[in-house]
């Protein structure tokens, strides 16, 4: 069986999405749960993303990956394999522990997700995805 975070340079899309599976992943590897940059940290070094990369900052002066990390965290939340009742803490749910991420769930979790706030956008009116992690590939 694939681990969660298999493949993942295989999935098109937004950025954000190449650190879905990841997230599961640094988390099973924790025991379950972790602070942000425990996580953010295990992450790092299992993809081994450059320096550059890791000291990229957006125009606000925010580290990009962390700010994308934080985007696909708030997805697994919306799918329901991260639990967001502590604060400083994500953990995996049950749903979480047992989902496999290969490319293609991945990528429909995503979607599922879009069209959540989609609807919320038009029912609630409220503030859009940031474009520039929203809509970057």
């Amino acid at each position: 069986m694939p681990t969660p975070g298999a493949n993942m340079a295989e999935v098109k899309g937004p950025q954000v999405i190449r650190f879905i599976g990841p997230i599961v992943d640094a988390l099973l590897k924790l025991g379950g749960s972790g602070t942000p940059d425990e996580v953010t940290d295990a992450i790092a070094r299992d993809l081994g993303l450059a320096k550059e990369e890791l000291n990229e900052t957006l125009r606000s002066g925010g580290p990009r990956i962390r700010n994308r990390i934080r985007w696909a965290r708030q997805y697994l939340v919306r799918a329901g394999l991260i639990d967001s009742s502590t604060r400083g803490v994500w953990s995996l749910t049950q749903k979480g522990r047992e989902t496999r991420l290969d490319p293609e769930t991945t990528s429909a979790l995503f979607r599922d997700v879009q069209r959540q706030f989609a609807t919320e956008r038009k029912t609630q009116k409220t503030p859009r995805l940031p474009q520039e992690e929203a809509t970057q590939s």
